[in-house]
């Protein structure tokens, strides 16, 4: 079942975060949200080639360092092994999980992530929403209880530029100039 819509709140412009981020950050950001084939859980195929293709004049570099605002707020999570980009916060504000049947959705999902450790991050945010949630629906459903079971990651605890994740990111990232970073004086925090 393929999504039809995308669903973003408009106390998106709330988070101090997001409104920190450039607008290239930002229009990457919505662009993976509003991904056709961005799964239930969160999960987009990462091709910044592929990706720079739905705007004009947009190029792979430029999708790639805007992605670098995202890793560094966890906001998004790139795994290049497998070409795959998590949507980090989806679950928590899509709706999927108050709806029993998307939940299952969801959990199918969940099993064909191809990189552990982002399949991992998806288990410890759903820690996370049923802690903050317990009346909602999803922890009704076998398949996200056998999901809760398995071995979580806190995607604040990894380094998003680390081998394991984004390795040509990492070497973007650490370009000198670049208008972002841990020592730009951006304001971007570690928060």
């Amino acid at each position: 079942m393929a999504r039809t819509y995308a669903r973003v709140k408009v106390d998106i412009w709330h988070d101090d975060d997001f409104r920190r981020l450039s607008s290239a950050a930002q229009h990457l950001y919505f662009t993976l949200l509003t991904d056709p084939d961005l799964s239930y859980c969160g999960i987009a195929d990462w091709r910044p080639k592929r990706m720079a293709g739905r705007a004009g004049a947009w190029m792979a570099d430029a999708v790639e360092i805007a992605a670098c605002e995202l890793l560094e707020k966890h906001m998004v999570i790139v795994c290049e092994d497998t070409e795959e980009a998590l949507v980090r916060s989806f679950l928590r504000h899509d709706g999927v999980l108050q709806n029993a049947k998307l939940a299952v959705s969801a959990a199918n999902a969940i099993g064909s992530i191809a990189s552990n450790d982002l399949r991992g991050i998806v288990v410890h945010e759903l820690k996370r929403l049923k802690k903050e949630n317990p009346e909602w629906t999803a922890w009704k459903v076998d398949s996200i209880n056998k999901v809760l079971t398995r071995e979580a990651i806190n995607a604040k605890q990894i380094d998003p530029f680390g081998p394991d994740f984004a390795p040509r990111l990492g070497d973007i990232w650490a370009k000198p100039g670049m208008p972002f970073g841990p020592d730009s004086g951006s304001g971007l925090d570690d928060a």
